[in-house]
């Protein structure tokens, strides 16, 4: 038993390594000065009558070119005031923009393909409903598209925190995830994005059609993207600067939340890139090795010392994976955070992956 905990030790050693040696390796891109490609914004929502000014005023401050940028906001079947708060902030402003209503269809990835197809831009960029970003945002993002010539750039996206216990350490572990996403990419093995902070080309989108096989699943709309992006050798790079950062408050309802985190594991199953499959089966592992060895450790089937050893390795790792991304990374994930969710994430991870084996999340009203 202790031998087969070793090797999972290591493999995820190996792994967290390479994605800190992925962020070290990235290099920031140059200035945002004459952008020249034009951009599409693409934002589906539905119900978002609470966060959607907030968004609408991020946009209007955006710096980039007005004439270089158009904004496409697709209406989910949305039942509440969202819109017409949307048409009230954006009314009597200089910005491009046009509001598109899903009619026969519903869903996501129903409003992103309405939106991506009706925009204009070479570039499209999404975001959501309910994110908002600092002046520079665009900008950032165009200058990596640009400065790549990359077909697909992944954007980071930071949860706000409170600064309560419980969201710095949802914060913590969000912050690990898109550290992950960043680190994978700087070694070419992409695996996971957000769609919260996304640019691609148009013409990408045109030519792999990324939901076709996928449009029964309502999410996973940014991570199958990618996975078809990255399976037909196209240039997928992480806009790794703390202006091109998106963000977005964290989930604070209990049964939303878990709904959310469910919704994200259920997709999982469906993936057929042998590099996420890979790096999801060693970090599951990994989690259950350290469950089981507290649990046998109780029962005084496992020596206290190798546990709190298995302990030490994984958080020195997940510490130092934090610290690599902190030269673009807002979010500043102290010591006792990062200790405390290493105790706590094994228990979590199992938890939200048995529950995704069943349980039928909801989103926006909505059974998935």
């Amino acid at each position: 038993m202790i031998l087969l905990f070793v090797l999972i030790a290591f493999f995820y050693g190996v792994l967290i390594a390479s994605f800190i040696w992925g962020n070290l390796r990235m290099k920031s891109p140059r200035s945002h000065s004459a952008l020249t490609t034009s951009v599409s914004v693409v934002i589906p929502f539905r119900n978002e009558e609470g966060v959607i000014e907030k968004l609408a005023k991020a946009l209007l401050n955006q710096d980039f070119p007005k004439s270089l940028v158009e904004f496409v906001f697709v209406n989910d079947h949305s039942t509440d005031g969202g819109k017409e708060k949307l048409i009230a902030c954006l009314m009597d402003s200089k910005l491009k923009y046009s509001i598109l209503e899903l009619t026969a269809e519903t869903g996501k990835k129903a409003a992103l393909n309405r939106g991506i197809l009706q925009a204009t831009g070479e570039l499209i960029i999404t975001t959501d409903a309910d994110c908002w970003m600092n002046p520079l945002w665009l900008s950032s993002m165009v200058a990596q598209f640009e400065t790549n010539k990359a077909d697909f750039i992944v954007g980071p996206v930071v949860l706000e925190s409170n600064h309560s216990l419980k969201a710095n350490l949802l914060q913590t572990e969000f912050a690990a995830l898109i550290a992950s996403t960043s680190g994978a990419i700087g070694i070419n093995k992409a695996f996971i994005c957000n769609g919260a902070n996304l640019a691609f080309k148009k013409a990408l989108y045109i030519e792999i059609e990324p939901y076709q096989s996928n449009s029964n699943l309502a999410s996973g709309d940014d991570v199958f993207f990618l996975h078809k992006a990255k399976a037909m050798n196209k240039k997928i790079v992480f806009a790794n600067h703390e202006e091109a950062i998106v963000k977005t408050e964290m989930e604070t309802n209990f049964n939303k939340f878990i709904n959310q985190r469910v919704r994200w594991a259920a997709k999982s199953k469906q993936y057929k890139d042998s590099d996420t499959i890979a790096f999801g089966l060693i970090i599951s592992f990994m989690n259950l090795c350290v469950l089981t060895s507290l649990l046998l450790t109780a029962f005084n089937k496992l020596a206290f010392s190798f546990l709190i050893g298995l302990l030490v390795f994984k958080f020195i790792l997940d510490y130092l994976l934090l610290l690599s991304a902190k030269s673009w990374m807002s979010t500043k994930s102290t010591f006792k955070n990062a200790l405390l969710l290493s105790f706590i994430y094994p228990i979590y991870a199992v938890g939200i992956a048995l529950l995704s084996l069943g349980f039928k999340p909801q989103w926006k009203g909505r059974k998935i």
